[in-house]
């Protein structure tokens, strides 16, 4: 998680980006990021609702975050678990980054 958040400082650079964690769990990774990125997450499980946390199945529906896009996307340790709805999680993760975005996969 702290390679992650070092990837996504130095991506960044200190200016203002929207990130999206995808199978964020507790929103651990909140807690790693610089200032002025501004952190959403989604996952099947909330344990702690928040505004910028969305709680949805996707794979029972697809990932997105209200039409939002992003500069950065994240998804640590999770597409172990997606089998073959795989390559459509990949392009809809395509979907929601912002031209030059970049999308982290551990």
């Amino acid at each position: 998680m702290r390679k992650v958040a070092r990837e996504v400082r130095r991506i960044c650079r200190g200016r203002e980006c929207d990130l999206l964690d995808v199978g964020c769990g507790p929103a651990a990774l909140t807690r790693l990021m610089a200032p002025r990125v501004h952190y959403h997450g989604i996952d099947i499980a909330i344990p702690e609702p928040a505004p910028n946390l969305l709680e949805a199945d996707i794979i029972e529906e697809p990932v997105g975050f209200g039409g939002k896009t992003f500069d950065v996307v994240v998804a640590q340790g999770l597409f172990e678990y997606v089998g073959k709805f795989e390559a459509r999680m990949f392009a809809e993760i395509a979907g929601l980054l912002n031209d030059g975005g970049t999308f982290i996969l551990t």
